[in-house]
C-alpha cells in the first residue's frame, strides 16, 4: 500500500490521476481519495499563504515612513533571509543556516490578513536587525514601536485595541499586549519597564554598570603596576579595554535610540498621534 500510495503522489504531479485508480477496488480509490484531497488542500494553503505574504509586504512598503514598513521590507527581502509557515507550537521560530536565517511562522499566521501577519514579519525582523544592538528596555521598545506603527498604518486602530484583542477576527492576546504597552510608553521620555519581564535593563544602568566596571578595573591595574605584577596587568587592560568598548558601543546606542525617538516623534505628527 506504501509503494501504491508513493506512486500515486508521483502521478499527481505528473498530471495523470483518474485512470490509475482501480474502479474494482473501492477501499483503494477511498485512500487515494484520501491522500489527493490532502495533497489539493495543502498545496491550497501554501498557494495562499505565499499570496498573503507577497499582499502583505507589498502594503507594508507602500507605507508612508521610509524608516518603517520599507526599511523592514528591504530586510525581509534580502537573499540572506527566508520565510516559510509550518505546523508548530510557538507563532516564531528561526533556524539558523550557514548563509541564509529561515523565519518559520505558525501556519495559521499565513492563513490571516496583511495587518495580522505584518505584526509578526515586523516583530521577527526588528529581532533580527537589532541582535547586536545592547540588549536592553530601549532595544524591546524599538521592537515594540515598529510592530505596532507598521499594523497602524496597515489601518490597525489603536482605539479598538483597547477594548479587544481581535485582529481581523483572530484573537491574540499577546500581541493586543505588545502594542498597548507601546502607546503606553510612547509619550514617555524614559521606556523603563516597557517589557517588565524580560529581565533587561536601560541603556543608562549598562553604561554605568560599564563605567564602574573601567574605573575598578583601572584602580587595580595601577596597583598592580606599582607592584609590577606582569600577569595580573595584561590580564586587568585587557578587562579595561573590554569594558570601555562596552561602554563606547553602549554610548552609540544610546545615540541611534534618540534618532529613533525623534523619526518616531515625526511619525506621530504625520499621523495625528498625541
Amino acid at each position: 500500500m506504501k509503494r501504491a500510495i508513493v506512486c500515486f503522489l508521483a502521478m499527481v504531479s505528473a498530471g495523470s490521476l483518474c485512470a490509475q485508480v482501480p474502479a474494482d477496488d473501492p477501499d483503494f480509490a477511498k485512500q487515494m481519495s484520501k491522500v489527493q484531497d490532502s495533497v489539493v488542500t495543502q498545496a491550497n494553503q501554501a498557494t495562499y499563504s505565499h499570496r498573503l505574504l507577497e499582499q502583505t509586504l507589498t502594503a507594508m512598503n507602500d507605507g508612508g515612513d521610509v524608516d518603517l514598513g520599507p526599511r523592514v521590507v528591504e530586510f525581509l527581502r534580502s537573499p540572506s533571509i527566508k520565510i516559510v509557515f509550518n505546523d508548530q507550537p510557538a507563532p516564531i521560530n528561526f533556524i539558523f543556516e550557514e548563509k541564509v536565517t529561515v523565519i518559520s511562522l505558525r501556519k495559521d499566521i499565513g492563513e490571516s490578513s496583511p495587518r495580522y501577519l505584518s505584526i509578526y514579519l515586523t516583530y521577527a525582523a526588528s529581532l533580527l536587525m537589532d541582535r547586536n544592538y545592547p540588549a536592553s528596555q530601549e532595544q524591546e521598545y524599538m521592537l515594540l514601536s515598529r510592530v505596532a506603527r507598521v499594523w497602524m498604518e496597515l489601518g490597525g486602530d489603536l482605539s479598538k485595541l483597547e477594548i479587544s484583542s481581535d485582529f481581523d477576527g483572530r484573537t491574540d492576546e499577546k500581541a493586543a499586549l505588545s502594542i498597548r504597552m507601546w502607546n503606553q510608553f510612547r509619550t514617555r521620555d524614559s521606556v523603563a519597564g516597557v517589557h517588565p519581564f524580560c529581565g533587561k535593563g536601560t541603556l543608562a544602568q549598562a553604561l554605568e554598570k560599564a563605567v564602574t566596571e573601567a574605573q575598578d578595573t583601572e584602580i587595580k591595574l595601577n596597583y598592580y603596576g606599582e607592584m609590577h605584577v606582569s600577569k595580573s596587568e595584561a590580564d586587568l587592560e585587557k578587562k579595561l579595554d573590554s569594558s570601555r568598548k562596552q561602554a563606547d558601543q553602549i554610548r552609540k546606542a544610546q545615540a541611534e535610540f534618540q534618532i529613533f525617538r525623534q523619526q518616531e516623534a515625526d511619525w506621530f505628527l504625520a499621523h495625528h498621534l498625541k
